[in-house]
C-alpha cells in the first residue's frame, strides 16, 4: 500500500511542478499577487499543493523549514502509513503552527520579510525530463539520465 501511496504523491508532485514554476518574479516587482497559474512563490505552491494532495486523500501538513538560518521556506509533510515525507529541508524541531504559518503567507506582501534571495532572480520549472532551476547569476540544468 505505501508503495502505491508514494508513487501516486511523486507523479502528483512531479505533474505540479511542470505546470507551475517556482519563482519570486513578483516580489521582485513588489507585485501583489496570489493565487497565479502563472507559478510563485513557496507560500503560493505549497497552498495550491496541499489543497490538490488533501483531495487526493492525502495526511498533510503545513510546515516552516530552514534557509540560511531563517525559518522562512513553506513546505509540506505528507504522512503514509505512519512514516513522513518531506522536502530535504532542516526544519526546527519545534514548528509553528499551521495558523501561524497561514498568517504569515497571508500578510507576506505587508509584513515584509528579509528573503534569502532578496533582489536576485529565483526560478526553477521542468520542462519534460530536464529540471532547470536559476538563482541570481547561476543556472543550473538536471537531467534524467537514461
Amino acid at each position: 500500500m505505501t508503495n502505491t501511496k508514494l508513487k501516486k504523491l511523486e507523479e502528483l508532485t512531479l505533474d505540479y511542478l511542470k505546470k507551475r514554476p517556482f519563482h519570486n518574479l513578483f516580489i521582485l516587482h513588489e507585485i501583489d499577487i496570489k493565487d497565479s497559474k502563472l507559478g510563485g512563490i513557496c507560500s503560493d505552491l505549497t497552498l495550491e499543493f496541499k489543497e490538490i494532495l488533501l483531495e487526493n486523500g492525502f495526511e498533510v501538513t503545513l510546515h516552516c523549514s530552514l534557509v540560511d538560518g531563517v525559518e522562512i521556506h513553506k513546505l509540506l509533510k505528507v504522512q503514509i502509513d505512519g512514516k513522513e515525507y518531506e522536502e530535504f529541508f532542516l526544519i526546527p524541531f519545534v514548528s509553528k503552527s499551521e495558523e501561524e504559518i497561514l498568517k504569515k503567507i497571508e500578510n507576506r506582501f505587508v509584513d515584509k520579510e528579509t528573503y534569502p534571495f532578496d533582489g536576485k532572480l529565483i526560478y526553477s520549472f521542468i520542462h519534460e525530463d530536464t529540471f532547470y532551476f536559476i538563482r541570481g547569476d547561476k543556472k543550473f540544468v538536471y537531467r534524467e539520465e537514461a
